[in-house]
């Protein structure tokens, strides 16, 4: 079983995509690559529980929803580039 899953269409702006594919990550290290505007940041803000938008779809993070079950948000850990207030 993964440890994070997500298969999801999620959008910031109706009609416009942000992310919409499948991902699993199970232990040990996971990297996420792309080009610019694939979608690994609003990849990692849908595990965080952190984007605010359209979601279709489900994320799973050690099986619990990060949107639901805030308890789940001790484990997770964003660290961005840039200094951001959520």
């Amino acid at each position: 079983m993964p440890l994070v899953e997500v298969e999801a269409r999620f959008e910031y702006v109706p009609g416009r995509p942000a992310f919409e594919g499948r991902f699993e990550a199970g232990e040990g290290f996971t990297v996420v690559v792309g080009p610019n505007g694939a979608g690994k940041t609003t990849l990692l803000h849908l595990i965080a529980g952190v984007a605010v938008g359209r979601l279709e779809g489900r994320v799973s993070v050690l099986g619990a929803d990060p949107y639901r079950d805030h308890w789940v948000k001790r484990y997770i850990a964003l660290a961005r580039q840039e200094p951001v207030s959520f």
